[in-house]
């Protein structure tokens, strides 16, 4: 029986409390795709055989995304200054799509430098805290620069114009994608003064 303090006859154990699976051994490779170290005295790409490389450096995943992994293989061919191989994993996941945020206009702040602009933002800015302080007089101190800070924002967006925006312009011009198709043609035909 082998002796359990050694770690790798914990592996199973350790899977099945931390609900893991070994990937590795899944998947239909040959020997060139599934050794995963080579023993010292032997080179990377030497014949495979069981004295000279062994499959210890496994992939565990979580068997929630299990189903999610579409492949594991090492990589003998990269050149790593070790006795052990890359071990490449393929998901295959669905992301959440993201929703877009609507984005808040930009407003123009220098037309504060509008008397009639100005006095408008300040007017309406007075209101609202002279509504807001006359039903909460007695406030710490932190939710007061909270409230202060909402209607500025609430004032601003009331009162102030928004910025138009600007088309925006394409990231490379027609000419440009003129020359680019050129240049690939004549590569194509072999022509290199182009």
């Amino acid at each position: 029986m082998p002796n359990p303090a050694l770690n790798r006859h914990l592996l199973i154990e350790m899977c099945s409390r931390c609900e893991l699976q070994v990937a590795n051994t899944f998947f239909a490779k040959g020997d060139d795709r599934t050794a995963t170290y080579t023993d010292i005295g032997y080179e990377a790409t030497s014949v495979i055989s069981p004295t000279s490389h062994a499959e210890i450096d496994l992939f565990l995943v979580p068997r929630r995304h299990f189903n999610d992994c579409v492949n594991v293989e090492s990589d003998r061919n990269v050149a790593l200054k070790s006795h052990h191989f890359i071990v490449v994993a393929n998901f295959r996941i669905q992301l959440a799509r993201i929703k877009k945020q609507e984005l808040k206009p930009h407003l123009d702040i220098k037309s504060l430098g509008d008397d009639r602009v100005r006095q408008s933002f300040v007017h309406t800015l007075e209101q609202k805290i002279d509504v807001h302080m006359s039903m909460h007089q007695n406030e710490d101190i932190d939710n007061k620069v909270n409230v202060f800070t909402e209607l500025l924002r609430n004032t601003a967006e009331e009162t102030l114009p928004e910025i138009k925006a600007r088309a925006q312009r394409p990231w490379i011009s027609a000419r440009t994608l003129h020359y680019i198709d050129e240049r690939t043609a004549a590569r194509h035909t072999g022509d290199k003064h182009t």
